[in-house]
């Protein structure tokens, strides 16, 4: 019975996992101070809140090499944003207005980063496993056979390769 795959801890993943949505809880607190700002035109926080998305979500989902996990840190931004829109604050402050052009920008930029990242992490996964599967990566070669490669090992009584006379290596005899 062939050996199964080594699985991967799942404590690993799940904290891998966590500090995705905790990237995006703080990239969206960083990201709403910035949210009403414009410069030349240009609403800085949507900017932010999609790079901040998409960047988080690519490297995540690569590093999960999971395309769903890319959705994670646009999770947290969206629970950050969402909280400081809902929270009241002493004073009557608003971190968040509810109108506004650049407001709306940052919702949309920041929302629009995370089909971005998982379309990208996609890919990106996808392009790394046609390459494993091709065999185009360079391999180190096994220093000796391992039972989890039972093609490399000689059974008893199957035909062997003897080169101990000279002989070439594709010639092959009984032992």
């Amino acid at each position: 019975m062939p050996p199964s795959a080594p699985q991967p801890d799942r404590r690993w993943t799940w904290l891998t996992a966590g500090i995705g949505v905790l990237l995006g809880l703080v990239t969206g607190l960083l990201t709403a101070v910035q949210a009403t700002r414009v410069v030349d035109g240009v609403p800085v926080g949507a900017l932010a809140a999609f790079g901040a998305n998409f960047g988080g979500g690519v490297l995540i989902g690569w590093g999960l090499r999971a395309r769903e996990a890319a959705a994670l840190p646009a999770f947290g931004w969206l629970l950050a944003v969402f909280l400081l829109i809902a929270l009241p604050r002493p004073g009557g402050d608003v971190l968040l207005p509810g109108s506004g052009a650049p407001v709306v920008a940052f919702l949309l930029g920041g929302i629009a980063g995370s089909p971005a990242s998982i379309f990208v992490a996609a890919a990106l996964l996808r392009r790394q496993a046609k390459a494993a599967n091709s065999g185009s990566r360079s391999q180190l070669p096994s220093a000796a056979p391992t039972a989890s490669r039972p093609d490399d090992i000689d059974r008893p009584g199957a035909a062997a390769r003897d080169t101990t006379d000279g002989a070439s290596p594709n010639s092959r005899t009984s032992r």
